[in-house]
């Protein structure tokens, strides 16, 4: 499949059974109890020259807004149950926007006191899942992506390996863009983005 990850290098301690380059770069002020990760690095199947990073990191200073903002990257997430052998383009795939990875740790994975354990799950992701409309636009070729009302987000954990690379999302601003909003915040604010199958020859290839 065109996009798929072989490779998954991920920044922290851990990276379940993929092959693997680790740096210590775990997210700081955090509970113990798992292993928070910054970033994945993806390597496609059919492309292995390129080479994609998707970010999940929270403002470095949650008490104000000084400091690293947070980035929260969409992606594309593989569909596990597509069993049309016809399909292809962004019907093999779901939207996210990936707000955070993280392992847990083997102690936890064993109870403490009885002979239960569980399987390592491997690197996990938290993800917040978009709407994609059914039709493209004409006029340009992109699909529309909207995010559901407050109390009909979605989030999931999933595997990370089955993401299959970051996505560009333009904003869908209007007549009028809030001056308040910015590269970092457009994101998490915005309700209705225009999904840029443009942004690359592969996301063209993957999404058209």
């Amino acid at each position: 499949m065109t996009g798929q990850a072989t490779g998954l290098f991920v920044t922290g301690n851990r990276t379940g059974s993929y092959q693997s380059r680790a740096k210590s770069e775990k997210v700081q002020s955090q509970p113990d109890f798992q292993t928070l990760l910054k970033r994945a690095i993806f390597v496609g199947s059919l492309t292995p020259d390129f080479v994609d990073v998707a970010i999940a990191r929270p403002r470095s200073n949650p008490l104000n807004d000084t400091g690293t903002p947070a980035r929260f990257d969409p992606v594309l997430v593989r569909k596990p149950d597509v069993e049309d052998a016809k399909a292809f383009g962004i019907d093999l795939y779901n939207i996210g926007v990936l707000k955070l990875i993280f392992a847990i740790p083997p102690d936890l994975l064993q109870h403490p006191t009885l002979s239960l354990a569980v399987d390592d799950p491997g690197t996990l992701a938290y993800v917040e899942w978009l709407d994609i409309e059914p039709d493209k636009d004409e006029a340009s070729g992109m699909y529309r992506i909207t995010r559901p009302a407050r109390r009909f987000i979605r989030h999931e954990i999933i595997e990370l390996s089955s993401i299959s690379r970051t996505c560009h999302l333009i904003p869908e601003f209007g007549s009028r863009v809030p001056r308040s909003w910015s590269f970092d915040t457009a994101m998490l604010k915005q309700r209705a983005f225009w999904l840029n199958n443009y942004s690359d020859n592969l996301a063209f290839q993957t999404l058209y």
